[in-house]
């Protein structure tokens, strides 16, 4: 069984995002979400930590996103790709 070689680098936008790559930002992206929900909805934190607590975690669900697309794979010869 040949491996398959993953890379990281802005060229790699345009390739096939490595499986594991996708799911580890599913994962953050549903804690992030579950942490917002959490957040919003305690009355015990001030509205001005609920903001900056909110702002902070979105802007880490997107870094994980664009590294999980900065991860590429090349296709084998025999193997077509969809986007």
């Amino acid at each position: 069984m040949e491996e398959t070689q993953t890379k990281f680098g802005i060229g790699q936008i345009t390739k096939a995002t490595p499986t594991w790559a996708k799911w580890l930002f599913r994962i953050v992206y549903g804690l992030v979400i579950i942490a917002t929900t959490a957040l919003s909805g305690d009355p015990a934190i001030k509205d001005e930590t609920k903001v900056r607590a909110n702002l902070y975690l979105n802007a880490a669900g997107a870094a994980v996103f664009l590294f999980s697309k900065m991860f590429g794979v090349n296709p084998k010869d025999d193997e077509t790709t969809t986007p």
